[in-house]
């Protein structure tokens, strides 16, 4: 089986990391999601890069803030794709 590709995405995702907070129309609410394009654009390119290998392909550039929260990290860390 061949290495894994180290930082060479085929796919490139740029933006920030934003965190959203979703209300829902029943008021109910769904806290600390990670949103924004940058972060949509590499879930959907995830979705047909499988891991462990071909996930690696996809990558994130985002500026992330002091006050991210960890586990907003780990779930883009769960993916297992290339993060700068």
């Amino acid at each position: 089986m061949p290495d894994p590709p180290q930082n060479n995405p085929q796919f490139l995702s740029v933006g920030s990391l934003i965190i959203d907070d979703i209300v829902f129309p029943d008021k109910s609410l769904s806290p600390a999601q990670l949103g924004g394009g940058g972060t949509h654009a590499l879930f959907g390119a995830r979705i047909w890069l499988p891991a462990p290998l071909e996930s690696l392909q996809a990558g994130y550039i985002a500026h992330v803030g002091d006050d991210c929260p960890p586990d907003a990290l780990e779930k883009l860390k769960r993916l297992n794709v290339s993060l700068v």
